[in-house]
């Protein structure tokens, strides 16, 4: 997928706004909203800008520090209540907790001191003004204005923001949306782009990503955010009450109706299972090894039959979110295990004809045998031809 740099120009990549002061940002919103349909992605960006500028307060005021923070005043004010008048051990103890609580105090409010300090600069205001904590609330104090002086409703602003976002996420979509539509008058129905896109892709039976760089569906969509904002909120509601049915007649529907899939996998003892049936016995999977082609066509057997399947994991994260298993639906079960039959039927006659003694009246002249190299394949290896191993003890694992 096409990244920010690629799609946008370079006018649109080179702008600081994520290191200018929260005043020069007012300043710019403020020159480039006289054009607002020709500056948009300005604009947009300039919001980001804006909520960068306050999100060291944010992640403190928001997050887990200030909690922290806040806990340990109601633990310093608990001690003072119940401090020790006899005892030197619990008055040491007292005092030990005492100071590392004073401590990590002070380095929190140290942080907290440099946060509201730099906005307190970037803002231009003596110190009796009242500091904004987050981007919220810097648009309750009603600085951000266009060109004509009237106020940026906070909402206007915090849909540009949304947007920003966008743009990062998919360019492409983005940049060419204000060839179908006009953009700025239109802001409030652009910051529901992700939740029209989400339901889009799973109409289509299509991946996000695919769609988003399609140009006949970004026309589609332009026309469609041409509509009243009562009817994008109506498709979504539709689609949203559509999926949460289809969730319940899933979890209401008889096991019996469920579609029937069997897990392939490779087990300790070199036998391949299908489900509970053993799809090859240890010997033949160890003599299929032995020979290149009958490896090269196990696997081509496998590729025909077998799929993987994705299975969502809560206790991982990023890339290992997902993890995929081998498996063979209920329609492809016999097919597999014929094929898989026939070729070990045609392993095993090959191997007898082989094992044939030789007449003795006929001379052959002796082979030297050939020790294997020190680097062949080891079958107790995880990895082995064409099947990926899969572990099915109840507990997810990462490959």
């Amino acid at each position: 997928m096409k990244r920010f740099d690629q799609v946008f120009p370079v006018e649109y990549r080179s702008p600081s706004y994520s290191t200018q002061r929260i005043s020069q940002l007012e300043e710019l919103f403020t020159i480039e909203s006289e054009e607002p349909e020709k500056k948009f992605f300005h604009l947009a960006l300039i919001m980001d800008g804006l909520r960068l500028r306050f999100y060291n307060a944010d992640e403190f005021y928001k997050g887990k520090a200030h909690k922290v923070y806040q806990g340990l005043l109601e633990r310093q004010r608990e001690l003072k209540r119940r401090k020790p008048t006899s005892g030197m051990a619990p008055i040491r103890e007292w005092e030990k907790e005492t100071e590392e609580i004073e401590t990590r105090i002070a380095s929190l409010e140290e942080h907290k001191k440099k946060i509201l300090d730099q906005i307190q600069a970037e803002l231009d205001v003596d110190a009796s003004f009242e500091l904004p904590r987050s981007l919220a609330e810097y648009l309750g104090l009603k600085r951000l204005k266009y060109h004509d002086g009237v106020l940026v409703p906070k909402g206007k602003a915090l849909a540009l923001q949304k947007i920003a976002i966008g743009m990062e996420t998919w360019p492409y979509l983005y940049y060419s949306l204000p060839r179908h539509m006009s953009m700025f008058d239109r802001t409030d129905k652009l910051a529901n782009i992700p939740k029209i896109v989400e339901v889009d892709a799973l109409d289509r039976g299509k991946r996000i990503e695919e769609i988003v760089e399609d140009d006949a569906y970004i026309e589609d969509l332009g026309q469609f955010l041409c509509n009243d904002c009562e009817g994008i909120k109506t498709y979504l509601e539709v689609h949203r009450e559509a999926r949460i049915k289809a969730r319940e007649a899933a979890k209401n529907r008889p096991r019996s109706e469920a579609p029937q899939e069997y897990v392939l996998e490779k087990r300790i003892d070199r036998s391949i299972m299908l489900g509970n049936t053993v799809l090859i016995e240890p010997e033949d999977y160890v003599q299929i090894q032995r020979d290149e082609k009958r490896r090269q066509e196990l696997t081509a057997i496998l590729a025909q039959y077998v799929r993987q399947r994705s299975r969502s994991s809560s206790k991982f994260e990023g890339p290992l979110r997902s993890i995929t298993e081998d498996v063979v639906d209920d329609d492809k079960r016999q097919g597999l295990i014929k094929a898989v039959a026939e070729l070990i039927d045609k392993m095993k006659t090959e191997l007898e004809r082989l094992a044939k003694p030789v007449p003795t009246e006929i001379k052959t002249a002796s082979v030297p045998v050939v020790p294997r190299k020190p680097d062949r394949k080891d079958l107790f290896a995880d990895e082995y031809w064409g099947i990926v191993p899969i572990r099915d003890d109840g507990d997810d694992q990462d490959s």
